[in-house]
C-alpha cells in the first residue's frame, strides 16, 4: 500500500501533491488535468491528444521555437500527454531553477496560443503517424475490438483520431476544448524530488494561484460504453499485410469480438463477417 502524500489546495482549487526524494537536487513537476479522449466529441476523434500537444507550440506570446529555447535554458526536459481519462504535461529541472521553470509551465498551461500554423502543422503530422500506425494489422485489431466492446461510447473511438477527423478539427475547437477542461478546479500539480511540502505549496501558489476558477461548472463525463453495431466476430482484409491479427474481448453476453485480419479503413470494408458463442 503506497503511502499517503501531502496534499493541499490552492484557494482557486487547484490539489497539490508533493513527494519529497532529497538525494538528487532534481524536481519533476506534473499539471494533470481530470479528463482526457473521453471528452473527444463524436466527430472530433483526437481533439484531447491534439489539444494537449499543442499546449508547447506557442503560448503567452512566445513562439514554439522560443519556448523550446527558453526551456533548454533553463535545463528542462518536459512532455506532453494525453489519456482516456487525463491530460497532462510535465517538466524534470534542477531544483534551484523550479520556479522558472514552473513559470514556463503555467505559461503553456494557461495561455496556450494555438497558432493556426502550428495547428495545421500537428495535425499533418499526427494524420501521418496515424496512417503509418493503421497499416499495421495489430494496431486495427485493436481498435476493432474497442469499437465493439465499448460501441458508441467514449471509449469506442480512435484516441489518436481517424485521417478523416483530425481534418475536421479547427482551432475553436481546440479552444473550445481547453477553455471547457483545462482550469485549476480540474487539476493537480505534482510535484517530486528535492522539494519540501511547504515549498511545494508556496511555488504553486505563486505559479498558478491566479488561475481564476471558471463560473461555468465542469461538462459532464460520457458514458464510456454504448451499444455496439460490430458483430462478434469481425474479419476484415488488408491487402498485402502479410500477416494475421486477432483481438478477443468480452462483452456482456459473452461473445468475442475477434478481428482476425484487418483492413486500412476499418471497418468500411469487411471481407466477411461470422458470428460465434465464446
Amino acid at each position: 500500500m503506497c503511502p499517503r502524500r501531502p496534499c493541499r489546495h490552492c484557494p482557486n482549487g487547484l490539489q497539490v501533491i508533493s513527494v519529497r526524494r532529497a538525494n538528487l537536487p532534481l524536481v519533476t513537476a506534473q499539471l494533470w488535468v481530470r479528463r482526457g479522449g473521453e471528452m473527444d466529441p463524436p466527430q472530433l476523434a483526437g481533439l484531447a491528444d491534439l489539444t494537449a500537444n499543442l499546449l508547447s507550440k506557442g503560448a503567452a506570446g512566445k513562439s514554439a521555437p522560443q519556448i523550446a529555447a527558453a526551456a533548454e535554458a533553463l535545463g528542462v526536459v518536459a512532455g506532453t500527454s494525453a489519456g482516456w481519462d487525463e491530460s497532462a504535461i510535465g517538466i524534470t529541472v534542477t531544483t534551484p531553477r523550479l520556479p522558472q521553470a514552473l513559470g514556463l509551465l503555467a505559461e503553456v498551461v494557461r495561455q496556450p496560443d494555438f497558432a493556426d500554423a502550428e495547428l495545421q502543422r500537428a495535425k499533418s503530422q499526427a494524420i501521418d503517424d496515424l496512417r503509418l500506425r493503421l497499416s499495421r494489422p495489430t494496431a486495427l485489431a485493436s481498435l476493432a475490438a474497442s469499437r465493439g466492446v465499448f460501441g458508441e461510447g467514449a471509449y469506442g473511438h480512435s484516441r489518436s483520431g481517424t485521417p478523416e477527423s483530425l481534418k475536421r478539427i479547427s482551432r475553436a475547437d481546440v479552444q473550445q476544448l481547453h477553455d471547457a477542461l483545462y482550469r485549476p478546479d480540474n487539476a493537480i500539480l505534482i510535484l517530486a524530488g528535492d522539494i519540501t511540502p511547504a515549498q511545494a505549496q508556496q511555488l504553486a501558489q505563486a505559479s498558478f494561484g491566479d488561475w481564476a476558477k471558471p463560473a461555468t461548472p465542469l461538462p459532464p463525463r460520457p458514458a464510456g460504453k454504448a451499444a455496439s453495431v460490430l458483430p462478434p466476430l469481425l474479419l476484415i482484409d488488408q491487402h498485402g499485410a502479410g500477416q494475421l491479427a486477432g483481438r478477443s474481448r468480452r462483452t456482456p453476453h459473452r461473445r468475442a469480438l475477434t478481428p482476425t485480419t484487418t483492413s486500412a479503413a476499418w471497418p468500411t470494408r469487411c471481407s466477411a463477417v461470422r458470428t460465434r458463442r465464446a
